[in-house]
């Protein structure tokens, strides 16, 4: 179809697994060989909303980082606490150490709950730290941590009784390298809570 409408631009969009799907063929129509195949000129660019890390940049042709006239073209949009652009098998995994890892430190039921509590006495910031020193002590390196490939657009809620975000840009190792446990993860990544985000802004 580009070659029947010359000067046309291609836009590779998606959400969820669909985004990803879309930046990696948006990878594959910039830098891969299918990019012999276009008309010369033509401008492709992608928008990705709620997309899975798909990248590993030391499996990549770039040393470290893609070129800037590469990571540009791909637009990233990730909503508030949403799970899915955090979620590698690395981050999983990580998550999974982690968990075993306050597991082990054998909790009672009635700290566990004085520490969800947000119990402010003495003995449970105590634990709080212990549990936090814990988890930052987790580590994994035997599966890749995978990244975003692009500009991320981060719509961040803002506190208050009126709903309403801003759009922060960010690295992607913000959101890759851990994977938490939050209220709202799941429910910030469907269409509708894009939608809202995206329509407040």
């Amino acid at each position: 179809a580009l070659n029947i409408h010359t000067g046309y631009s291609l836009v590779v969009t998606g959400h969820s697994l669909g985004a990803g799907v879309a930046v990696l063929i948006t990878l594959e129509l910039l830098v891969g060989e299918s990019a012999s195949s276009l008309p010369a000129g033509t401008n492709v660019t992608c928008i990705a909303l709620a997309p899975p890390p798909v990248y590993r940049a030391s499996h990549s042709i770039f040393s470290k980082s893609l070129p800037a006239s590469v990571s540009n073209k791909i637009e990233i949009y990730i909503n508030n606490h949403d799970c899915v652009p955090r979620m590698s098998l690395g981050s999983l995994t990580r998550l999974l150490i982690s968990m075993r890892a306050v597991d082990n430190l054998a909790l009672t039921v009635t700290e566990q709950l004085n520490i969800l509590r947000d119990n402010t006495d003495a003995g449970s910031e105590d634990l709080l730290a212990t549990v936090v020193d814990v988890i930052d002590r987790s580590k994994q390196d035997e599966f890749p941590f995978l990244q975003h490939p692009g500009t991320i657009f981060y719509l961040k809620k803002q506190p208050g009784d009126q709903v309403s975000y801003v759009v922060l840009q960010e690295e992607s190792q913000v959101f890759t390298s851990r994977l938490y446990l939050l209220e709202d993860m799941v429910k910030d990544h469907r269409k509708p809570s894009y939608e809202e985000a995206l329509n407040l802004l």
